[in-house]
């Protein structure tokens, strides 16, 4: 009798999340990642006990994924590079987005998650005021609705121009109409009127 085959979680995840990646949520079938691991279906089901179970990992992975690009430095201010960290992940990795974002609500608690780890960071920009829980809610909403739409925009390759610098100067433009009406103009343009981090 032949071994069974086995494969790690861990591999199995990745095969996942890289098949994702490549064509789609929707091609995240057994059959599917099964070829792509040369496999049958069969030990497939061993490290994760169905393919929504397995679907949901995935887009922990997705999140993970993004929360680290909402912390990489693309300007002078943590506010500005949460959200642009946002628009850049989805030109970087549109199947990912898309199936975090633009697939219905069956990954909203994640989603959830996710504006809630924002959020959580606005006091980390010492350079915005001290905003009340409700307040930075309502910032990180207003600016999340735009974000999410050039986000969306780029995911879909509807923007000519792909740039850091377009990306970081449309949502600094955006920020002059939302983010000073929620601290204030003097303080909005002592915040975002600033130079691209190289």
């Amino acid at each position: 009798m032949p071994p069974k085959i086995e494969f790690p979680p861990a591999a199995q995840l990745e095969a996942a999340l890289n098949l994702v990646n490549d064509l789609g949520i929707e091609k995240l079938t057994a059959r599917n990642l099964a070829k792509r691991m040369n496999s049958s279906v069969a030990p497939l089901y061993r490290c994760f006990r169905s393919m929504n179970e397995l679907k949901y990992n995935v887009m922990l992975r997705v999140r993970d994924m993004l929360i680290e690009y909402t912390r990489r430095q693309y300007s002078d201010h943590i506010f500005l590079d949460m959200v642009t960290g946002i628009v850049l992940f989805a030109r970087d990795f549109p199947n990912l987005y898309e199936a975090l974002f633009l697939k219905g609500n069956e990954f909203q608690d994640i989603l959830i998650q996710f504006l809630e780890s924002l959020r959580d960071r606005i006091p980390e920009d010492e350079q915005i005021p001290d905003l009340s829980e409700e307040r930075r809610f309502e910032l990180m909403q207003k600016m999340w609705i735009f974000t999410h739409g050039l986000a969306s925009l780029m995911c879909a390759g509807l923007l000519e121009d792909r740039s850091d610098d377009f990306v970081i100067r449309y949502l600094s433009e955006a920020a002059e109409a939302i983010v000073s009406h929620e601290i204030g103009e003097e303080v909005y343009h002592s915040l975002f009127k600033q130079e691209v981090v190289a």
